[in-house]
């Protein structure tokens, strides 16, 4: 008789356990469901915002202007003199005055009379090494940079190997290098000069071609004659199939090589390389 008292209150009162114990499960279930939402759309956002900034920056980098020098380039005059040195075009107190970082000038003749590049090049004593690479003249932040070389190289190119750095996202800097990799725009377009405030520096160009992404200053003890030969044979024969070279050049390890880099488009791992040789050094009026 005990027994089934009990069962009928057991069967009393289950239902409502019953129900609540469903209720509870389906706030569990809807709460399990609700989670998985919210990071779904945490995530949505989170991808979003992170293509903005994407897309901001390819914009930032290939939209943004170089800051124009065109002011510092002087007028050339047609007057006769007795003057047998070449003159200097460059306006080298105007600059300095803005920013002494600029110790020379960069000409690179290209079609048409125009100017493949042509452009300060900077180098920071206070700043760290690529300071450059994101400012302009001016020390003004863009992402277009300037060309510049670093505090391991001299001002004077008197080293074995002179590195120049610069971006290929903008014709003004160095995106027009890879003109080089035609051949006949070589041999058409064969010399480069380098401005100081005080002389003129004639390179020939000797080779362009592909190279891996080793730091050149760092990877070769250029005082060491058997390196900076290793580093010329590199040069004359590059590894890459992506090369240019003129054979004829005479490089050797009395030479006085300008060496200018910039980044491979989407081959991180890679640089594209232009290289040249003194051939003239003289003073300038």
């Amino acid at each position: 008789m005990a027994d089934q008292q009990n069962q009928q209150k057991n069967d009393a009162v289950s239902p409502e356990v019953s129900s609540d114990a469903e209720k509870g499960g389906r706030h569990i279930k809807q709460t399990k469901r609700k989670i998985p939402k919210a990071v779904f759309i945490v995530s949505i956002i989170a991808i979003i915002l992170i293509l903005a900034l994407i897309i901001w920056k390819i914009l930032d980098i290939y939209l943004t202007e170089p800051t124009p020098t065109d002011a510092f380039v002087k007028t050339t005059t047609a007057a006769q003199t007795t003057d047998s040195r070449p003159e200097n075009p460059i306006d080298f107190a105007a600059l300095q005055e803005i920013n002494n970082d600029v110790y020379a000038w960069l000409r690179i003749p290209g079609d048409d009379g125009k100017f493949l590049v042509d452009q300060p090049i900077l180098q920071s004593d206070t700043e760290h090494d690529e300071y450059y690479l994101l400012h302009d003249y001016e020390k003004k932040y863009t992402s277009a940079g300037s060309i510049f070389t670093q505090k391991m190289n001299s001002k004077d190119f008197s080293d074995p190997v002179t590195v120049m750095y610069g971006h290929n996202t903008h014709d003004e800097m160095f995106k027009g290098l890879y003109n080089y990799d035609d051949p006949d725009y070589m041999e058409e377009h064969k010399y480069f000069y380098i401005y100081t405030p005080t002389r003129r520096l004639t390179y020939e160009i000797f080779a362009a071609y592909v190279y891996d992404d080793r730091h050149i200053m760092n990877s070769f003890d250029f005082s060491d004659e058997k390196q900076l030969q290793e580093y010329i044979d590199s040069a004359k024969h590059p590894k890459n199939t992506r090369q240019n070279v003129r054979e004829d050049v005479e490089v050797t390890t009395s030479s006085k090589i300008v060496t200018m880099s910039t980044c491979v488009r989407n081959t991180p791992q890679c640089r594209y390389l232009v290289q040249g040789v003194l051939i003239k050094d003289e003073p300038t009026r």
